[in-house]
């Protein structure tokens, strides 16, 4: 092999250095899991980094494979309501209550500016 230069193989040279980049593109994404607040904070998170080597049958050569698996917590399940109303034609529409309505004094707290008002 005339002209080929090599390098020994090690985690610096694998895949062209790509066993750096997906790790620190696993741990990235760890990192923005475990700063999520709607997940569970005492959830393992798991970076997996592989690599596979598939010799040739004269055994001077192998096919290689680089790969990560991420295992981060899941987004907690949020629990709530919602009202359907069917229309009689077999349409059917959902709604959800998300505001509150402010109650307003009956005490004569009329003359007070809206932003004073205690809901």
């Amino acid at each position: 092999m005339s002209g080929a230069r090599f390098v020994k193989l090690d985690m610096k040279t694998l895949n062209n250095g790509a066993a750096s980049e997906l790790f620190e593109r696993g741990l990235a994404q760890v990192l923005a899991n475990i700063g999520d607040p709607n997940t569970d904070p005492e959830k393992v998170r798991k970076i997996v980094v592989m690599f596979e080597l598939k010799p040739t049958k004269t055994r001077e050569a192998a096919a290689s494979r680089l790969a990560m698996k991420v295992s981060l917590a899941d987004v907690k399940s949020l629990d709530g309501s919602v009202v359907l109303d069917h229309d009689g034609a077999g349409h059917v529409d959902a709604y959800t209550s998300l505001v509150k309505e402010q109650e307003l004094p009956l005490d004569g707290g009329g003359n007070k500016k809206p932003e004073e008002v205690q809901t």
